[in-house]
């Protein structure tokens, strides 16, 4: 008897430890993706600033001379990404 309790204790502890184990995955899997969110809309938004200062250049290159205003929306853009140094700066920061 004693070794049957002794086996029943040890499945149980490990029954214990997989019930564990599935909710940290589970956990994990959701920061995952709430990271992977966050990453698709920094990749939207830079689209579309790319998107944008390519229209710039072809307006200088091709078409009329920007405004005062559009020149300003071209480069008040941020480094947003999540990755960013601190440290770098860009020509309009110095």
């Amino acid at each position: 008897m004693s070794y049957n309790k002794d086996v029943i204790l040890k499945l149980r502890k490990l029954i214990e430890l997989r019930d564990k184990t599935i909710i940290a995955n589970k956990k994990q899997m959701k920061d995952y993706l709430i990271q992977y969110k966050k990453s698709l809309e920094l990749d939207r938004e830079l689209k579309r600033e790319k998107k944008s200062l390519k229209d710039a250049i072809s307006l200088l290159q091709y078409g009329s001379p920007l405004s005062e205003n559009t020149m300003k929306e071209i480069f008040k853009s941020e480094n947003i990404a999540l990755n960013r140094d601190e440290h770098i700066y860009t020509d309009d920061e110095e």
